[in-house]
């Protein structure tokens, strides 16, 4: 088995730093469709908040229609419904109240896994970047796998054989990123 590759794996680092940010993506999706659902029933929930007792259950159901249409499962909204009051008035709108009060703390756990699988995500799209670079510059190219942009030949760090003294020539030394203005 080669250096560049994991035992029992079979895979190289690089492929290992790629699955981990394919996995960081995938939880990013899923966060990211969960918060819209969130938004979602939010838009809902405001709009049965503001009829307050005025609300009937015509209205939730027909809030419930737009949030199946918007990718609600239907068999968790019917569970949600079943044991919503028959009539309108201050019991229904006591009702609406409490999801109300749910869907906020459920907002904030969407928002907190939301920012959490978003670093997730950026630090996995680094480390893929700084694994291409370093696979770059210490491995070169492989088949299949081109060398990183900008990478140094193998022997870019080598003592130099030019002409003059070591005073007089220049030293290689592998550039270092920097943001902003260049």
């Amino acid at each position: 088995m080669s250096d560049s590759q994991q035992q029992g794996t079979g895979q190289s680092p690089l492929d290992l730093l790629l699955d981990a940010h394919g996995q960081a993506q995938a939880t990013s999706s899923k966060v990211g469709e969960a918060s819209r659902l969130a938004n979602v029933a939010r838009r809902s929930l405001d709009e049965l908040v503001t009829l307050g007792d005025q609300v009937q259950p015509d209205d939730v159901i027909r809030e419930a229609a737009k949030m199946i249409g918007e990718g609600f499962d239907s068999v968790q909204l019917a569970s949600l419904l079943a044991d919503m009051p028959a009539t309108g008035g201050a019991a229904l709108a006591a009702w609406v109240d409490q999801h109300d009060q749910a869907l906020a703390q459920q907002e904030q756990q969407v928002e907190a896994s939301r920012r959490l699988a978003t670093h997730r995500e950026g630090v996995a799209a680094l480390h893929v970047i700084v694994g291409h670079a370093v696979h770059g510059v210490a491995g070169g190219a492989t088949a299949g796998k081109p060398a990183a942009v900008g990478a140094l030949p193998e022997n870019a760090l080598a003592p130099s054989t030019g002409v003059g003294t070591a005073a007089t020539r220049p030293t290689l030394t592998p550039a270092t990123p920097t943001l902003g203005n260049a």
